[in-house]
């Protein structure tokens, strides 16, 4: 199991509603929904990058096409 690390955050009022909500209808800890959202976000932000990146060049050559393909 990977290590946790506790840490205090500050949010809006109306943000932390949104989130405890949340949390308690899909039955997991407030902390466990900041995370994983968190991660997921981060996570999708980085793929967009390297979509954008890759979208945006104008040579590639066969072996690297093949690479993105697969």
């Amino acid at each position: 199991m990977a290590k946790t690390v506790s840490k205090n955050i500050t949010l809006p009022e109306d943000i932390y509603k949104v989130i405890k909500g949340y949390s308690k209808k899909t039955s997991i800890s407030f902390s466990q929904a900041i995370s994983k959202s968190s991660y997921q976000y981060i996570k999708q932000a980085g793929d967009f990058d390297l979509l954008n990146y890759l979208n945006n060049q104008e040579y590639v050559d066969k072996e690297e096409q093949e690479e993105i393909e697969n």
